[in-house]
């Protein structure tokens, strides 16, 4: 795991804050970060005007974000968790940028 600090309110589900839980954090983005692709889950309190933003950092640093989903409706339950997880294998993403935000502050937890 990967986390950039940015820097805005919301709550973590509790699905997502035990998926975060079991990953270790790491100072370095991981290996092939820019060579694969990514999907981006975000909170529901993200602004389109600030995933735009987002996406013009990963833009800009040579992220290649190719999906945005609300992180909620990833791990709504397990059918649904499987049909995303069936679509991102077809899609070959390698990796999962977590977009929070959490006291007053942006964050990116790669994965």
């Amino acid at each position: 795991m990967f986390g950039l600090p940015l820097a805005g309110v919301a709550q973590t589900s509790p699905e997502e804050a035990d998926l975060l839980a079991g990953l270790s954090s790491s100072v370095t983005a991981p290996d092939g970060l820019l060579a694969k692709r990514a999907v981006v889950l975000y909170q529901l309190a993200y602004t389109e005007e600030e995933l735009n933003q987002m996406q013009t950092f990963f833009q800009q640093t040579g992220i290649d974000a190719i999906a945005y989903f609300e992180t909620d409706r990833v791990l709504a339950g397990p059918d649904l968790t499987k049909a995303f997880a069936d679509y991102f294998n077809t899609r070959k993403v390698s990796f999962f940028v977590f977009a929070q935000k959490e006291s007053g502050r942006f964050r990116v937890v790669i994965t």
